[in-house]
């Protein structure tokens, strides 16, 4: 069972590490407790923290079984080693799960407010082996804005005008800066920034890439295709199919799912639906499996929405 903790309590705690006092008043305020998570084979005491003010996105309260796979694929997949790559990590919730099972989690988070949070959490349990770093995934390197959906800077995406899934103007952008719901970030291109921090040897130990930027997903897999294509054996990808590319009825295909589904075709890989091991048949299949193609998404493509995709390399 989860124990509650204060945040002054969990970032004192940080024996050996530095946690400012910036960071613990940023990182507000509340810590789950999770005792005797199986990571590795070993069982250890996982703390999560997460904000509960400013924020509706981070007051939540996390499930008993919160730690633990519900993909049957990432346990069998992580058994012999290998590294994960978080895009879009927010405060941390899935990168702590990931480092169960992963050597290493590489956590991307450009949001300069849930940052913190995922950087105390990295500090918290060092043995999950999370490093977080600071920036987005762009297909052009250099200043970029954080747009959020709302007041808060809870969840949002990175943009620029003339990029990106939305269609954006200088003039935008500062209507949402003026509006305190935009920030200026960093975004870097993913195959240069990844050369300069990791050894040839440690980018082929990556096994999963997983991508969850606010409908902003089918941008980042293609800047991806670089990357992708200098790997010997290719890692699985898991990205969001975004709750708003759903306009229309039941038998209307949105223009954004297409857009998705096209990317993924472009980088050569398949859309399967992960909720299962051996993945239900519906739609187009393949096997057993349910898999979405590019062509099948030309018709009733709503009526099969999910939240998530498992993307898996081509067969040839």
């Amino acid at each position: 069972m989860p124990r509650g903790a204060t945040a002054r309590e969990c970032v004192s705690s940080c024996v050996g590490q530095k946690c400012s006092r910036k960071i613990s008043v940023q990182a507000e305020n509340k810590v789950d407790v999770f005792v005797g998570v199986p990571v590795r084979g070993s069982p250890h005491n996982i703390a999560v923290m997460f904000r509960t003010e400013h924020c509706g996105d981070y007051v939540r309260t996390h499930k008993e079984d919160y730690l633990l796979h519900d993909r049957p694929m990432h346990k069998s997949h992580f058994r012999d080693g290998g590294y994960v790559v978080d895009i879009g990590a927010c405060y941390g919730d899935t990168p702590l799960v990931y480092g169960t099972e992963a050597e290493k989690t590489i956590a991307f988070e450009p949001n300069p407010y849930t940052f913190p949070v995922l950087e105390v959490n990295a500090k918290l349990n060092p043995f999950l082996n999370i490093e977080p770093h600071n920036v987005g995934i762009a297909d052009v390197a250099g200043t970029w804005t954080w747009r959020s959906g709302g007041a808060g800077f809870c969840n949002g995406e990175i943009v620029k005008a003339g990029h990106g899934h939305w269609d954006v103007t200088p003039e935008d952008l500062q209507k949402a800066k003026d509006e305190n719901r935009a920030i200026d970030v960093t975004a870097v291109e993913f195959l240069s920034y990844m050369k300069s921090k990791y050894s040839s040897e440690e980018l082929q130990k990556i096994k999963l890439i997983k991508i969850d930027t606010e409908g902003n997903d089918k941008t980042v897999l293609r800047t991806l295709k670089g990357f992708l294509d200098s790997l010997p054996a290719k890692p699985l990808i898991e990205c969001e199919w975004f709750d708003y590319f759903n306009k229309g009825g039941p038998e209307d295909t949105d223009p954004n799912s297409k857009e998705l589904f096209d990317a993924i075709e472009y980088i050569g890989y398949e859309p399967f639906d992960p909720s299962q091991f051996e993945m239900k048949p519906v739609g187009h299949t393949s096997g057993s499996a349910r898999v979405y193609t590019t062509s099948w998404t030309g018709k009733s493509q709503n009526r099969h929405k999910l939240p998530d995709l498992m993307l898996m390399p081509k067969r040839i």
